[in-house]
């Protein structure tokens, strides 16, 4: 089974190559690696069978499925 920091280093990797504009900060405590260390960890957990909404980063509470995140 793969594990979440494998998750995490292939899409950060992948977020910062897609970058068109601008720059990825790596930074451990950057928005950029927050948030796509909690796209990780719900893909990791699909993985391991549990669904789970994408919580905001601000206020915990789920994203609405229509509205537009990077």
């Amino acid at each position: 089974m793969i594990t979440f920091e494998e998750v995490q280093i292939r899409m950060i990797r992948k977020r910062a190559s897609r970058r068109r504009l601008g720059w990825f900060d790596f930074c451990r405590d950057s928005w950029d690696v927050r948030s796509t260390g909690q796209r990780a960890w719900r893909i990791w957990r699909r993985l391991s069978g549990v669904r789970e909404p994408l919580l905001s980063l601000d206020h915990e509470h789920p994203i609405p499925w229509n509205s537009y995140h990077s």
